[in-house]
């Protein structure tokens, strides 16, 4: 009542009071206001020693940060190879996703590879940059990282699991061509749909 009967001065000096008192004395909840978190396919760069990469990064719909998610690191065919970021989410894991997001509850990447260049060495770098951002900055577990990779992208899945044994707990190659990649658990595909029911049982 004594603000609705104080003059405007008084009215104006009484609400810079509060809100002082409420950041001196309540300075956490103002801390706890949260911006809602991004989810959906978002673009995201890596960088890849002196130059950037862009990639794509697959949050669900009912991502929390509240509980660790399981990952997979996409790796796409010769088909996709480019620089914009997207065109290695149209085919694959990216259309899975888009046609049936519910079966898919995973944080999952998509690197890109330049033109006239295959997953080897150099691509190496930007996936795995692409996976170390990932995991800093969503909630994830460690312990469910999947790799698979189609075509192409299935021999650079063998390729990275070969290098980093440790890192991945399954491995789906979809139509690779294999070399000397002994000594590791694979899931192998003759077809996109029975290497995405392998990854998707892993993820149960």
């Amino acid at each position: 009542r004594f603000c609705m009967n104080a003059p405007p001065f008084m009215r104006t000096w009484f609400t810079c009071c509060l809100t002082a008192i409420i950041l001196i004395f309540f300075p956490t909840a103002c801390m706890h206001i949260q911006s809602p978190v991004e989810t959906g396919f978002l673009n995201r760069t890596a960088v890849v020693g002196d130059s950037t990469a862009r990639y794509q990064v697959y949050v669900p719909a009912d991502y929390t940060p509240d509980r660790p998610w399981p990952v997979i690191l996409f790796l796409h065919g010769a088909g996709e190879r480019g620089s914009d970021g997207l065109k290695q989410t149209d085919v694959g894991l990216g259309r899975a996703i888009r046609l049936n997001p519910e079966r898919w509850p995973a944080i999952v990447i998509f690197p890109q590879a330049p033109e006239q260049t295959i997953w080897n060495e150099q691509n190496e770098r930007l996936a795995m940059g692409a996976l170390k951002q990932t995991l800093e900055e969503f909630a994830t577990d460690r312990q469910r990282i999947l790799l698979t990779g189609l075509s192409m992208g299935g021999y650079g899945s063998l390729y990275l699991a070969s290098k980093y044994p440790d890192r991945f707990a399954a491995v789906a190659a979809v139509c690779p061509s294999v070399g000397e990649f002994l000594g590791y658990p694979l899931l192998f595909g003759s077809n996109l749909e029975e290497a995405t029911q392998s990854v998707a049982s892993a993820l149960k």
